[in-house]
């Protein structure tokens, strides 16, 4: 990590993936994760701990973005956070036990089949400007936190990718499902980069190069989100999805 054109890369892929990740909610460890493993020679699981401590200060950053325009949600961000710290330990330990191809096969397939939700959905009366979830469907928001604690410990990412479309099916709307997804984020990552630094798996150096240009990311997207129509951010969201499912798979 000397070499200056490498630090600046490594900055500028980190503004790069905030921008794009702070605009439909998702971590980014999607795009940080093969960047790590193919660009810096990082083994798999440091990427997963690496981009995971990097989520943290992103979603943080966001998350003071969305909050001064109202987007966000607290009571479904903590919910789905209480359910995510227990899955993300549990994911992180499973690195080291379980097959990783398994999980990123059904990863693939999970991303693929919401991909395709968010392409063909047509509005429905729950989705206002800005919708709530209703009381009914609060509790499917554990076993959705669950889901994607342990996808977030397992394969690095920031679980956006599942939230997202989970919220906006629930009831919000795109850009309240995109900033309750930041905000659920932070303490959903921040356990996992603590259990995957118990583990050995982070790279400080790595990860404070990429905070920084991800940090003044995840300021500038949700700015831009203001200005983007929410069928467009729908389909920003859903492109991500099928280049995930398309990396999981391969």
């Amino acid at each position: 990590m000397s070499d200056p054109l490498a630090l600046a890369l490594l900055a500028l892929a980190g503004l790069s993936i905030g921008v794009a990740s702070s605009m439909v909610g998702i971590g980014g460890g999607v795009f940080m994760v093969p960047l790590l493993i193919l660009g810096y020679g990082l083994s798999p699981p440091e990427a997963v701990g690496t981009s995971l401590l990097v989520i943290v200060p992103m979603a943080l950053s966001s998350t003071q973005a969305y909050r001064k325009s109202g987007h966000t949600r607290p009571r479904p961000a903590l919910l789905l956070a209480l359910a995510g710290v227990a899955g993300v330990v549990g994911g992180s330990i499973a690195t080291r036990r379980v097959e990783p191809r398994l999980i990123a096969l059904a990863f693939a397939g999970l991303s693929g089949a919401l991909a395709l939700y968010l392409l063909l959905r047509r509005p429905h009366g729950g989705e206002g400007e800005k919708g709530e979830v209703p009381r009914s469907r609060l509790p499917i928001l554990a076993p959705l936190g669950g889901l994607v604690g342990f996808a977030s410990g397992f394969l690095g990412i920031g679980g956006g990718a599942l939230m997202v479309p989970g919220l906006a099916a629930l009831g919000l709307d795109i850009r309240g499902s995109v900033a309750t997804s930041l905000l659920a984020m932070v303490p959903i990552t921040l356990a996992g980069a603590m259990a995957h630094g118990q583990l050995g798996n982070l790279s400080l150096p790595h990860a404070g190069v990429l905070a920084l240009g991800a940090i003044l990311g995840g300021q500038i997207g949700p700015r831009l989100a203001e200005r983007v129509p929410r069928k467009r951010l729908e389909q920003g969201l859903a492109l991500v999805l099928l280049y995930a499912a398309a990396r999981m798979a391969l």
